[in-house]
């Protein structure tokens, strides 16, 4: 009697694990036959919106593993067939359904940066903007201090300058008073007449003998 119970048991387990492993293939098959039918590798399916597919589609061979159709939005799943997550084991064992996914991740991928949704695009142009717009920020008030520093140095050196012009001035007009004095006196010393080399110095001359007559 346990002889043919086990025998029973041996008939079982291969048609089980052979029906396990047909709908294993037909459940890889349908997700690779989507993921082709959102990138236009396949016939489209009657009433799915592609662009709307292709947004929900796996990256990646691991996203592939784990997607499921419960993660499609409800306007999908009503319209296609269900599908679960696989192992990657089943995807080794099944090469053709593996060699059309790589295909496929590959077209998918470089397509990614086309397909971003408009919102997302939108999101990152303005935080790149506005990175973009902080560094300008820092390179002008940057440059606006630079500036600032060029002034203050700037009026500090011209206020050296007229302050050395002022006392220059000063010395000039002493050490062409001191001449002029020393000019009227060996004059009126040898009698001759003073006579007047330029308007500045008969103003000096003239100031100088005034204060010799008082």
């Amino acid at each position: 009697m346990n002889g043919k119970s086990n025998n029973i048991k041996r008939r079982v387990k291969p048609a089980v694990a052979d029906r396990n492993a047909d709908a294993a293939l037909r459940n890889l098959m349908t997700k690779v036959s989507l993921l082709r039918t959102g990138l236009e590798l396949a016939g489209p399916i009657a009433g799915v919106d592609r662009a709307s597919l292709l947004y929900h589609l796996p990256r990646t061979m691991r996203q592939f593993n784990l997607w499921h159709s419960e993660l499609l939005p409800p306007e999908l799943v009503n319209l296609m067939p269900g599908f679960r997550s696989n192992t990657q084991r089943t995807l080794n064992k099944n090469a053709e359904q593996l060699e059309l996914l790589v295909e496929a991740l590959k077209v998918l991928d470089a397509l990614s940066v086309q397909t971003k949704p408009k919102k997302l695009q939108t999101i990152a142009s303005s935080k790149q903007e506005a990175r973009e717009a902080q560094i300008l920020k820092r390179i002008a008030i940057r440059e606006l201090d630079a500036e600032r520093e060029i002034s203050i140095m700037l009026r500090g050196r011209l206020e050296a300058l007229n302050a050395r012009y002022d006392t220059l001035q000063k010395e000039a007009a002493s050490a062409l008073e001191g001449l002029l004095e020393e000019n009227l006196e060996m004059r009126g010393k040898l009698g001759i007449d003073i006579s007047f080399p330029s308007s500045k110095a008969k103003i000096l001359l003239l100031d100088l003998t005034k204060r010799k007559k008082s």
